[in-house]
């Protein structure tokens, strides 16, 4: 009984580890991306914000699939259309 105890609670570790690596944003190298997670389709009300890259990372809010996005080089600053 605990060895089946130990294997239901490391597969729910390895799965929840799973999710959230499957969650980080990530940029190429020596650039950095900056997301903006909104409510709705509208885009008129934020609710979250990430972003990865130039030896940082943060996150706050939640994640929801209308957002934008935003490219920075971490030697140059913002590129344009990107």
């Amino acid at each position: 009984m605990r060895v089946r105890k130990l294997m239901v609670a490391v597969s729910a570790a390895v799965g929840l580890a799973g999710l959230v690596y499957s969650n980080i944003v990530t940029a190429e190298p020596n650039k950095a991306r900056l997301y903006a997670y909104y409510s709705d389709e509208s885009m008129t009300e934020l609710v979250g914000e990430a972003g990865n890259g130039c030896h940082a990372g943060f996150h706050w809010g939640i994640k929801t699939a209308y957002y934008t996005y935003e490219t920075f080089s971490c030697n140059a600053g913002y590129i344009p259309g990107t």
